[in-house]
């Protein structure tokens, strides 16, 4: 028996190169320190760190999920 199965179940949602999740959080943040608190000066900086996690995750795919596990992670080990 064939059942048919398609890319997006597979493929992760990507949005501008980077996980859709991840695009809309920075997308926010940027938006909020360039529209609500006016400062233009930040707007190289959000597009350094947008082509920087766009190398890193095609690298690596799993970086940014690694990553956020390891934030989440103790910073010891119990004896």
């Amino acid at each position: 028996m064939n059942v048919p199965l398609y890319a997006a179940t597979t493929e992760r949602i990507m949005m501008g190169g980077i996980p859709r999740r991840l695009a809309i959080l920075g997308g926010t943040v940027a938006a909020a320190l360039v529209f609500g608190l006016h400062n233009l000066y930040v707007i190289p900086l959000i597009l350094a760190v947008y082509v920087t996690l766009t190398v890193l995750y095609r690298l690596d795919r799993y970086f940014i999920e690694i990553v956020l596990l390891h934030i989440k992670e103790d910073d010891y080990l119990y004896p």
